[in-house]
């Protein structure tokens, strides 16, 4: 029998030299991925930026015919816009959007009377258009320590009580969030990026807003407006008007996305 004799020392120096070169490669590695996590991420946010111009789009509301007793929310919706140029072929599921119209009286955007009473707070939003119905809350003020500012909405809209109540003249506003992959607050809101292109392509959108005491107000979308989140600041109107506000881009929510609409009907 031959024996070889083993050199202890250098065996073990080479274990932990090959040990310490896979742990060096395994942090190397490690750290390519986050170069490549975190320029990827920066990229994407420089697209999504530079896409929000999209969200963009403005329209022309016709105003109340006060002589014949109409408004504009009754513009034939028993043919969507779209169909307009060849009627025949409508969707027939598109009759029933004229439900949404029936029993509203029309109003001329700057507000009911104060006497009019019922103005409470909101209770309830939908925005048929793009499947959106929800619960309202009143948003409370939270101490963060350094700082106080409105609670965030969590899987409802919430309304700033300090603005107006539905069909009060001034901007009433809610908020709500496109997503919250973090803090898990809900995506109320997933869709709202959906109505500038609805918008563009000649749709109208009408949002209801249900008050304490069941009354219904309806609102058509007039704008819609993409701002840094720096320079968002609530505004007011002489008109009744409502924004609804949310963090874009996804995954990004450094600007704010902003809904307008006009007070167009009543019900109730």
């Amino acid at each position: 029998m031959v024996t070889v004799s083993k050199n202890l020392p250098a065996v073990k120096a080479i274990r932990i030299w090959g040990k310490g070169r896979w742990v060096s490669l395994s942090m190397i590695a490690l750290g390519v991925l986050m170069l490549v996590t975190v320029g990827g991420y920066y990229l994407y946010a420089a697209i999504a930026r530079s896409q929000l111009g999209e969200l963009e789009v403005t329209v022309s509301l016709d105003e109340t015919d006060t002589s014949s007793g109409s408004s504009s929310i009754y513009p034939g919706r028993l043919v969507p816009s779209l169909s307009w140029d060849d009627p025949r072929w409508a969707n027939v599921d598109s009759d029933s959007d004229s439900s949404l119209f029936e029993g509203f009286v029309p109003v001329d955007g700057r507000g009911l009377p104060a006497e009019v009473g019922g103005l409470s707070a909101p209770t309830r939003i939908e925005i048929p258009a793009i499947g959106l119905g929800s619960t309202v809350k009143e948003l409370e003020i939270v101490n963060y320590g350094d700082a106080r500012g409105w609670e965030t909405p969590k899987d409802v809209v919430g309304h700033i009580p300090n603005t107006p109540n539905p069909g009060e003249a001034g901007t009433a506003y809610l908020f709500g969030h496109l997503q919250s992959p973090i803090r898990g607050e809900g995506s109320i809101f997933r869709n709202l990026t959906h109505i500038p292109d609805l918008l563009r392509k000649g749709e109208d959108v009408y949002i209801v807003l249900q008050n304490e005491e069941d009354t219904e107000f309806l609102y058509q979308v007039s704008r819609t407006t993409v701002i840094p989140q720096e320079d968002f600041t609530m505004q007011s109107s002489s008109d009744s008007t409502i924004t609804l506000v949310a963090c874009v881009p996804a995954y990004v929510y450094d600007q704010r996305l902003l809904v307008t609409a006009k007070l167009v009907g009543v019900r109730g």
